[in-house]
């Protein structure tokens, strides 16, 4: 994959993970990796190029570590919702901005998690 990313003279921007529920979300996981591009990449058999749709509101929140404690961020942004009046709209994302493609260090790892939201 990277010999094709580099032979369009694309580069790689930070991975996301969408996670999509379904009826029993904990046996049937439904989880969407992209690659965020940078530049012209045609579309092959093993590559498919969209763009993921746009939410109009999300609640946020900032991970700093390894991703073991993950979890800790998403109880802290669950809390925050059910504290704020705010109720999932959509599937959830993680933006991996710093991550094993760019240090070895997992303390440096940073992770973005984004849960769209509506007003309850």
């Amino acid at each position: 994959m990277e010999f094709l990313l580099n032979h369009h003279n694309v580069k790689i921007v930070s991975p996301i993970a969408v996670y999509y529920s379904s009826d029993d979300s904990e046996n049937d996981v439904n989880i969407e990796v992209a690659v965020p591009v940078m530049g012209n990449l045609p579309e092959s058999e093993r590559i498919k190029i969209r763009k993921l749709k746009a939410v109009k509101r999300m609640a946020c929140v900032i991970h700093k570590g390894n991703n073991d404690k993950l979890a800790d961020a998403y109880t802290a942004i669950q809390k925050w919702m059910e504290m704020n009046g705010y109720e999932i709209a959509g599937p959830s994302r993680e933006v991996h901005l710093e991550g094993y493609w760019s240090t070895s260090n997992e303390d440096k790892h940073v992770t973005e998690i984004q849960i769209p939201v509506v007003k309850s």
